[in-house]
């Protein structure tokens, strides 16, 4: 029996084995290592892919920063429904041998849009809230030789509220403080026997109800100030109010829109001016439903107003109000803007149906009764035997317009734009690979 042959013929059965186990772990290794590659590649453009979606929504959200090219908000408000935009380039990192690339997509799947009315410090808003849902998609991949590989797709719902306002009537603002019978953007004074009917007195500064006990100083109201309220002036207050109401919200109180008033005036007159009483030449020209006389200057008024239709007298100087004086009537309102002071010096009584409007100081004494109100920038002194009858509608019936030169609020007729993401979530919740 040849045993050299045998032992050859086991060797290379043997080296044959070795040399295909060998061959068979060495492909698995390699396969092994490309899973594994593939699988952090993957995790990769998984993260990349979830990072460009979270960016572009924070950058959104906060309106703030940028991904490599900021977010087009004017282009995203824009979007109409089952419309679309891209980020104009995509999200790019490289990693050898390729590159993680992402792109985000917003797609407006709809649009509720609503507009309400709302007062806002005095002046009445046009406010307009657009809310838009949108579905937010990143789409990232791996990159290699021109070739699209490991592709990933995060997508989320976002829901935006983009609100406007505006404010009707330009030029010449229609101003809403006749809230209260009377309202003074400084000091408010009771003395003598003046007294509020009918509705609350307001004033962003200190309020002084007099030193006399138990003199009533308002009846049917309350009293309202921005910081405190002082006196011992007595107040009947409506059923269910607090009396006294001080460290309330301030009152704007802006100023009087003398170019609008002159463009619609139905006269003009330049430089001071005495009225012993009303003019009967002086007519509706211009058929706005009201007579508006404007005066350049400063202005007495020694006699009767009693017109026959709405009156307006607006005066850039000071008003004095002397002699025995009625202005307007129980149904036809008489008003008076001022951008001085207006003093009633009256020796007799002062009757008035309308309101008064100055950016300058209010001064009330002697006998002077009103049906409608009063409202002064600056402080608001009243006594003698002064009574206001708040009357909204009286005090309502003519056209207040003003401009706002000196207030924190310079672009009353625009408030700025406010776009807010308000809820998001997501629809393919992140799971690495």
């Amino acid at each position: 029996m040849n045993n050299k042959g045998i032992s050859y013929l086991l060797i290379l059965i043997l080296g044959g084995i070795l040399v295909t186990a060998s061959g068979v772990y060495y492909a698995s290794t390699i396969v092994e290592s490309r899973v594994s590659t593939n699988a952090r590649v993957a995790r990769e453009v998984f993260y990349h892919t979830e990072s460009a979606i979270y960016k572009t929504t924070t950058d959104f959200r906060n309106k703030g920063g940028s991904l490599l090219t900021p977010v087009n908000y004017t282009a995203l408000l824009a979007l109409t429904d089952g419309s679309s935009h891209t980020i104009s380039n995509p999200y790019v990192r490289t990693r050898a041998p390729g590159t993680l690339s992402a792109t985000v997509i917003y797609t407006c799947d709809s649009t509720e849009t609503h507009t309400e009315t709302e007062l806002i410090d005095g002046f009445n808003y046009t406010l307009t809230t657009t809310e838009k849902t949108y579905t937010i998609s990143s789409r990232g991949a791996f990159y290699k030789d021109g070739r699209r590989l490991l592709p990933r797709e995060i997508t989320m719902r976002a829901k935006t509220t983009h609100l406007t306002g505006t404010a009707p009537s330009i030029p010449g603002l229609r101003w809403d403080g006749f809230g209260y019978g009377m309202a003074g953007g400084a000091k408010l004074n009771f003395s003598g026997n003046a007294k509020v009917i009918g509705g609350g007195a307001f004033s962003n500064s200190t309020l002084n109800l007099g030193n006399a006990k138990n003199q009533l100083r308002i009846d049917g109201g309350e009293a309202y100030s921005a910081a405190n309220i002082t006196g011992v002036g007595k107040i009947v207050p409506r059923a269910g109010k607090t009396a006294q109401n001080p460290g309330q919200p301030s009152i704007t109180f802006p100023g009087i829109d003398f170019p609008y008033y002159r463009s619609i005036a139905d006269m003009v007159l330049p430089g001071n001016q005495t009225f012993p009483s009303y003019n009967g030449t002086w007519t509706d020209s211009n058929k706005d439903g009201q007579i508006i006389i404007f005066v350049d200057g400063n202005v007495k008024i020694t006699g009767n107003f009693v017109n026959t239709q709405k009156m307006l007298l607006v005066v850039t100087g000071s008003v004095t109000i002397s002699g025995c004086s009625q202005m307007g009537s129980a149904t036809t309102p008489f008003g008076i803007l001022a951008g001085g002071d207006i003093n009633n010096k009256a020796t007799g009584t002062a009757d008035m149906n309308g309101f008064f409007y100055t950016t300058g100081s209010l001064a009330l004494s002697g006998t002077f009764r009103i049906n409608g109100a009063l409202a002064s920038r600056q402080d608001i002194n009243l006594s003698g035997t002064v009574d206001v009858n708040y009357r909204p509608a009286l005090s309502e019936g003519l056209d207040l317009r003003i401009d706002n030169p000196d207030s924190d609020a310079e672009d009353i007729d625009d408030i700025s734009v406010e776009i807010l993401m308000n809820t998001w979530q997501e629809v393919t919740p992140p799971r690495a690979p």
